[in-house]
């Protein structure tokens, strides 16, 4: 990882290796935010599901592992 942020300024494609690192960061914290935004549609669709059709509700019952 180290090589690819050192290559990466020496190529001259940015100024400084922190400039890599910020540029990085920046990307994956848009990538978080997409994913937290699907997350949260998907929350509000199966919320409005159930609220139409309550009976397609799913109980998970807790599971407990007897090793013995």
């Amino acid at each position: 990882m180290v090589n690819s942020v050192k290559t990466k300024a020496v190529a001259g494609e940015y100024a400084t290796e922190n400039e890599v690192i910020r540029n990085d960061l920046r990307a994956l914290m848009m990538r978080d935010r997409s994913m937290q935004n699907k997350l949260q549609e998907q929350a509000g669709l199966a919320h409005d599901a159930l609220k139409v059709d309550p009976t397609r509700t799913v109980f998970l019952l807790p599971s407990y592992s007897h090793q013995g």
